[in-house]
């Protein structure tokens, strides 16, 4: 590999503790609407479609020989149905001369439409990692989906206790707790299908209460999220970000 300096973080600035790697990258996501974005095509400065992907692809671009890329962001997926369709999806954008990274990030939509445990949506990570690597992705990483807190007059909801939003709007404490055990399996122990795994909820900004014990819902939340549920720019720039140090981990040492 050789190294190289003054390259480009995805934000924009020079960082010259990052080197260049000698080789070419293919790099794939898969998910739901977190990973689509929202608002149609995507561009450099809107919270649009695939623009979590985008922003790592271009953050990669001057760093690699070549960089192949996929984004398979679909709306309403649930990792269940991901699992049966990855085979036909995601491992035909393999390139076996390259160095082939899968993304991959969906978690409370199988147990919330897609009537999956936590268990059972824990053991479908570990089918879709292992049948990535058997098709012969070099690399493989997971994320799991940031928690929010509500305060009790968010939209016309009342509750006391708060009640807990994620991707899949507002959870029942049921389905908060099966979403905690497949979140606590991931975490529990390190896991050697994976490559890297990084828990949103510790996230700056678009974390939530979960990990910093918020109280009330900070104004600058605004600044992050479109719905609530889903991003703006500012909050995409934090996952891709996310993706980015796990890929300096990685590669960059």
């Amino acid at each position: 590999m050789r190294l190289m300096f003054n390259a480009i973080q995805g934000s924009g600035a020079v960082d010259s503790r990052i080197p260049l790697i000698d080789t070419d990258v293919n790099i794939v996501f898969d998910g739901d609407s977190l990973t689509q974005g929202i608002n149609g095509a995507w561009t450099p400065t809107n919270d649009n479609d695939q623009y979590y992907p985008n922003k790592v692809k271009d953050w990669l671009t001057p760093l690699s020989k070549s960089v192949s890329f996929f984004s398979n962001g679909i709306s309403g997926k649930n990792l269940f149905e991901m699992l049966g369709d990855a085979a036909t999806l995601i491992d035909p954008k393999l390139e076996p001369l390259k160095t082939n990274i899968c993304v991959v990030w969906e978690d409370v939509n199988s147990i919330y439409t897609g009537d999956r445990t936590g268990a059972q949506t824990y053991s479908d990570m570990v089918q879709y990692v292992t049948d990535r690597k058997t098709a012969g992705w070099d690399y493989v990483f997971i994320m799991t989906t940031y928690w929010h807190r509500t305060p009790t007059n968010l939209w016309t909801f009342k509750s006391n206790p708060p009640t807990y939003i994620d991707i899949s709007g507002i959870l029942i404490p049921a389905l908060k707790a099966q979403c905690d055990i497949y979140y606590d399996a991931i975490y529990a122990t390190a896991n050697p299908l994976w490559d890297a795994a990084y828990d949103l909820r510790n996230a700056p900004n678009i974390g939530g209460a979960y990990s910093q014990g918020w109280t009330q819902y900070p104004p600058t939340e605004d600044t992050y999220f479109k719905d609530y549920v889903h991003l703006q720019a500012a909050g995409y720039d934090i996952v891709a970000d996310a993706v980015i140090n796990e890929l300096i981990g990685k590669f960059f040492k």
